[in-house]
């Protein structure tokens, strides 16, 4: 079971919303993007009760910003730099490039060898700032696991 809890959310505005749960919903329309006011600096997404089923975690995977159109990306703020914690022990920093494509990062020699591993998070450092919003948007974040 695999759920994700975010620091804040940005209100739900017409026919979108911008719940935590849109990162693992395979969706590239999607997103989640933190509520508060300028640019997200130090909120944050979490997985909880993350289980590899048997497999060891070996890579996450980002889509970063508003990915469901050019414009949509352009005008929201993206994650620049990322500190994870695994288990809320701070492990790594993820450097984000200013891209609309899929981001994997290594993370097996950080989280071991375990397949259970408890939580992730993944807390907003640095932006790169949009041209008409300052709300900070993710689309995705993936998780790899082999046996």
């Amino acid at each position: 079971m695999r759920s994700s809890v975010a620091s804040s959310t940005l209100g739900s505005q017409e026919s979108a919303s911008y719940l935590a749960s849109n990162v693992k919903d395979w969706n590239h329309e999607t997103a989640w993007v933190e509520g508060v006011s300028g640019f997200g600096i130090g909120e944050w997404i979490e997985f909880q009760n993350l289980s590899g089923d048997g497999c060891t975690f070996t890579a996450v995977t980002i889509l970063n910003g508003y990915v469901k159109s050019d414009k949509a990306w352009s005008e929201n703020s993206r994650v620049k730099r990322l500190k994870v914690y695994f288990n809320d022990r701070p492990v790594c920093i993820l450097e984000l490039q200013n891209s609309r494509s899929l981001q994997t990062f290594q993370v097996q020699n950080l989280l071991g060898n375990s397949s259970y591993i408890g939580k992730l998070r993944f807390e907003i450092m640095v932006v790169y700032p949009g041209t008409k919003y300052q709300d900070t948007v993710i689309s995705e974040i993936y998780f790899t696991a082999v046996p």
